[in-house]
């Protein structure tokens, strides 16, 4: 039976030898690991994309613990902290009883989310560890860096990238062109995860021409996710709206159309709040449908909701 799993999934490194690049950071966190007095909290820092959720997944392994992972970005309030405090008292139901929580996106914390976290490393249960992962490290509190073991990822090289393209395009039994496979490397910024969107997405494409114009697609531009994420946070200022257009201003709109599409469908599977879901849907309406797309991911997500909220 074929595997149905999204690349970045199938070939997401499940310990530490198979990660691509990090060689130093990974001696140092198999070193700590390993002490007699292994940290109980691991800080991973760097841009998006360079394997900070996967390494702390990893250091969970290392560990023998039952992984618990939470989105901060949905869950960045007091309330939410208090839950995870309350849950983290407990030892898992393992063999070891250990326990890792991972937090994804942990900058957009609250003050008092970060109070709460605060407690938890001042004096944490034996069998509980945490990693924190982020990609504006400037905005963790200097209180919880310095209770945390921390781990900075660089952009992986772009040879380096190429070269486990190569790999993962002979095991798919793709045949692009080397062209093709620099240029996915190169586009991917020295991530590896984008590299393997990337490549999934031009890996048959007939030019470097056209793969540009698939991978202008993938991503959409920090104007247009400035303006829907003031959008998704129920503010309206026209001022900030008003700018954010003026940037877009002169964009092919078909391609910013797939592109927030794609944006607010990620972030409406991300979220397990019905309201907010709810109101992602809303806009992703408004903003890609009745206009017609090829991606057939935003055209089902919006039939999902519409079919949820829509009346039909």
């Amino acid at each position: 039976m074929p595997d149905n799993k999204p690349i970045i999934t199938r070939y997401r490194p499940e310990a530490f030898d198979e990660v691509l690049g990090h060689d130093a950071q990974i001696k140092a966190l198999n070193r700590v690991i390993h002490s007699s007095s292994t940290p109980h909290a691991y800080l991973f820092t760097g841009p998006s994309g360079t394997g900070k959720t996967t390494l702390a997944r990893i250091v969970g392994t290392e560990l023998q613990a039952d992984v618990h992972e939470i989105d901060a970005a949905s869950n960045n309030g007091v309330d939410a902290m208090r839950d995870l405090v309350e849950f983290s008292q407990h030892q898992a139901f393992t063999e070891t009883g250990i326990r890792l929580i991972i937090i994804d996106e942990c900058h957009t914390l609250s003050k008092q989310a970060w109070q709460a976290i605060l407690k938890l490393l001042e004096d944490p249960p034996s069998h509980l560890y945490l990693a924190l992962c982020t990609t504006e490290d400037d905005k963790i509190p200097d209180t919880i860096r310095t209770r945390c073991f921390s781990t900075r990822l660089q952009p992986i090289a772009q040879q380096l990238i190429s070269e486990h393209l190569e790999m993962i395009a002979g095991i798919e039994e793709w045949s692009p062109s080397q062209e093709i496979i620099d240029f996915a490397a190169e586009a991917s910024n020295g991530s590896p995860r984008m590299a393997l969107t990337i490549l999934q997405s031009i890996h048959d494409a007939p030019s470097r021409e056209e793969a540009a114009r698939i991978v202008r697609l993938l991503e959409p531009s920090d104007d247009l996710i400035d303006m829907l994420r003031h959008l998704l946070d129920g503010k309206r200022s026209w001022k900030i709206v008003s700018d954010c257009l003026k940037k877009l201003d002169g964009s092919n709109f078909d391609e910013v159309s797939v592109q927030a599409g794609r944006y607010l469908s990620a972030a409406m599977l991300r979220t397990e709040d019905a309201e907010k879901a709810k109101a992602i849907w809303e806009m992703m309406e408004a903003l890609v449908f009745p206009a017609e797309t090829f991606d057939r991911k935003i055209a089902f997500t919006t039939a999902v909701g519409r079919i949820l909220w829509g009346g039909n």
